[in-house]
């Protein structure tokens, strides 16, 4: 098996790489902290994943590998396995701090050239590399040596597991453990101990308890035909006084059944009762609207007084009021006012228009006299000027007459000495009359008062009606309306009374025969008709008092009797019980001592099938270990040889891998050899470890940083063989340019 090539789109510091590997050896060289290791690692995280735990403190190999920028690690990688070409492809992505880390993986396995899925819910180490990542991890991943060593336990196992079964996971020492832990449970290998030997046993015990047992049986048989007997004159008293019992408990039912029928005669008559006291308000309400009724009575009395008395007030004030002047009224006297100042004007205009027109006259009748003798004509027309002046002057004579005449009939009417005087009495008039009407003046409050008043007494009078209308008809007469709804309360009051008095004395009586309810009211009449049915149902309903005592008289003979009889009974069972105490019948234990006999042989079979199992388990990994350490020892030795030319040409490997050397014919372990050397033989023993299992098809062999230690000369010695080896790819990782240099040129180099 080859990697033929490597996409990575985060992992570790690398992002978006490829890398194309060939068979035999490639070196990828690279400075520190260049991604080698990164690199080295992608191969492990492809096929078996990232571990999510660190040891000692240290970060977890998810955490350290997994990209800083994305938060993920995952690509890809193309392994020719069997002459087909796959692609293993892994995604993993983390989030949160370590303590509450949380992570998401997805990983397949698709053949290459058809993209068809392959090994669904399988490791893709376990199903291309066929082997655990404990064996990947301990022969072809080698990483910096130090003081590493192999993992002996988990490689002996692993190994053993895929030589003999063909799994790892088939574990021939945990199928040998658990056999072993069979058979201890059935037998110790000293005989003292185990299933078989506790079942021997019993069976010796039950064969001497059979023996007893015979022997105390005709014993136990007396005592219990004794306790038949007992038990059948107790069965017989127990009969005669359940049937007296019967009889009184019938007769129970019955009796039970006429106080149910006085009980609800009763519970109908409360009911009935408490129907009629609902149609009634609460007395509380009664009391509290009567009270009420009287209240408002007495309130319209008061307010009726009052409104009556303000009346009175009003009407005394109103005789000695003018009456309120309307806005006629006032225009009125204003027009007197007006019609005085025309007057006064008109008497000024008349009376200078007349003075005017009388000296024209004078005038025009001086003018015609002197003309008389000059010009006829114009004497004429003088003289006639002169009357026509002389009329006029008369006439407004006459009407300054008239209004003189008028301006004084306004001041005598207003009691005036001039216009102005009439205009001062008119506004005094108004304004008088609206102080004696205005909303400060006596009459206007008096008004309100009324007005309030009035209201206040509607309002009590509807409250009233309406009140009183609970309880009578309505009449136009309120205050007869109110005295018969006051006697009507009066009467409901006296009726609640009464009948809380009769659903009281009801009630008592129920609550001295007791509460009922549904279901024991059905189970009364159920039990009565089922007696009623019986044969003793007449007997029961008719039975005398003198029949009743005697049955009960007869039921304590009976129970008294069964009672003293149960105690010799008791007794009896007592002896009994100690006689058997320590007593089995001998068909039981006849029954036992067969049954442990059966149980013995078949656990016996299975021992002997467990013993022949082990043995031949042991047998085959023993002969497996024997021909399979010399292989590895063997080719580990060749190996060794060839790195270090011939200065080691033997090893010694135990069963736990641990290396040993035996320089000057002493056996040391692999600490007394030099560092180089003891790298370069782990080396030698994990690939010799990888050519004995993996014979057919070898995994790629991956070392990173593993030849730090081992100088020049011995490293081209390993890197030549394993350049030569073209059925094993080799991936060497390292931060020299030493490997590059000291490695034939078949090797595919490759720079980071």
């Amino acid at each position: 098996m080859q990697i033929k090539k490597i996409h990575i789109d985060a992992f570790g510091g690398l992002r978006d790489c490829d890398f194309e590997l060939t068979e035999g050896l490639n070196i990828i060289e690279g400075e520190n902290e260049s991604g080698k290791s990164s690199l080295a690692m992608f191969i492990k995280f492809a096929f078996y994943g990232l571990s999510g735990r660190g040891l000692g403190g240290a970060v977890s190999e998810r955490r350290r590998y997994v990209n800083w920028e994305t938060g993920s690690a995952q690509g890809y990688l193309v392994a020719e396995c069997g002459g087909r070409d796959y692609r293993v492809s892994r995604e993993l992505y983390v989030s949160g701090d370590e303590e509450n880390e949380a992570f998401r993986e997805r990983v397949s396995v698709t053949l290459e050239e058809t993209g068809e899925k392959v090994f669904s819910g399988q490791v893709p180490g376990e199903a291309l590399l066929k082997m655990p990542e404990t064996m990947f991890l301990n022969s072809v991943f080698v990483r910096q040596i130090g003081d590493i060593a192999i993992d002996g336990t988990g490689m002996n196992e692993a190994i053993e597991n895929i030589l003999y079964s063909g799994d790892e996971q088939l574990s021939t020492r945990r199928a040998l453990e658990k056999l072993d832990k069979s058979r201890k449970v059935l037998l110790h290998k000293n005989g003292n101990g185990g299933l078989i030997y506790e079942k021997r046993r019993e069976i010796s015990r039950l064969t001497e308890e059979l023996s007893m047992a015979r022997e105390k049986n005709a014993a136990v048989i007396d005592l219990e035909e004794q306790i038949a007997d007992s038990s059948r004159l107790i069965t017989g008293r127990e009969r005669e006084a359940s049937k007296v019992t019967e009889l009184l408990s019938a007769a129970d039912k019955i009796k039970a059944l006429e106080k149910l029928a006085d009980i609800e005669t009763l519970e109908e008559e409360a009911e009935k009762l408490e129907t009629l006291l609902a149609t009634y308000p609460q007395p509380a309400e009664v009391e509290k609207d009567a009270e009420e009724l009287r209240r408002i009575s007495l309130r319209r009395s008061d307010i009726e007084m009052r409104l009556k008395s303000i009346r009175m007030n009003i009407t005394a004030l109103s005789a000695t009021l003018p009456p309120r002047m309307t806005e006629e009224e006032k225009e009125r006297d204003r027009a007197d006012v007006m019609a005085a100042d025309k007057a006064t004007a008109a008497k000024k205009t008349y009376l200078a228009v007349s003075i005017v027109t009388m000296i024209l006259a004078v005038f025009s009748g001086f003018a015609a006299f002197f003309m008389r003798g000059v010009d006829m004509n114009i004497t004429y027309v003088a003289i006639a000027a002169a009357a026509v002046m002389f009329i006029l002057s008369i006439v407004f004579i006459a009407l300054d007459m008239r209004a003189i005449s008028r301006l004084n009939r306004l001041l005598l009417k207003w009691n005036a000495v001039d216009t102005a005087d009439i205009a001062r009495a008119v506004e005094a008039k108004i304004e008088e009359n609206y102080q004696l009407h205005c909303e400060n003046s006596e009459i206007f409050r008096l008004k309100t008062e009324e007005e309030k008043a009035e209201r206040e007494r509607s309002e009590i009078i509807s409250s009233q009606r309406i009140l009183a209308a609970k309880y009578t008809e309505d009449e136009p007469d309120t205050d007869m309306m109110g005295e018969k709804a006051l006697s009507k309360t009066a009467d409901i009051v006296k009726d609640i009374a009464s009948y809380t008095v009769d659903i009281r004395t009801v009630r008592g009586k129920l609550s001295v025969m007791g509460k009922v309810g549904p279901e024991e009211r059905a189970r009364i009449r159920r039990e009565a008709t089922d007696v009623f049915e019986s044969e003793i149902g007449d007997k029961a309903a008719n039975i005398t008092r003198d029949e009743r005592m005697k049955a009960e008289r007869d039921r304590g003979f009976y129970l008294s009797t069964a009672e003293a009889q149960r105690k010799k009974h008791t007794e009896l069972e007592k002896r009994l019980a100690a006689m058997s105490a320590d007593f089995t019948p001998p068909a039981d234990i006849s029954y036992k001592l067969e049954t442990a006999s059966a149980e013995l042989s078949k656990m016996e079979k299975r021992l002997g099938a467990i013993n022949g199992a082990m043995k031949a388990i042991t047998a085959a990994s023993e002969n497996l270990r024997r021909s399979l350490m010399p292989r590895v020892v063997s080719e580990a030795g060749v190996m060794l040889s060839e790195f270090t030319e011939g200065r080691h040409s033997g090893i010694g490997v135990d069963s736990d891998f641990v290396l040993t050397y035996a320089p000057g014919g002493y056996t040391r372990e692999a600490d007394f050899m030099s560092q180089g050397t003891r790298d370069a033989s782990y080396v030698s023993l994990r690939q010799a470890l990888m050519r004995v299992l993996f014979a057919g098809d070898p995994p790629p062999a991956v070392f990173d940083e593993s030849f730090a230690r081992i100088d020049a000369r011995r490293l081209k010695k390993i890197l030549t063989v394993l350049a030569s080896d073209d059925a094993n790819q080799s991936i060497v990782f390292t931060c020299r340019t030493l490997e590059g240099e000291s490695a034939p040129q078949a090797a595919n180099c490759i720079k980071l």
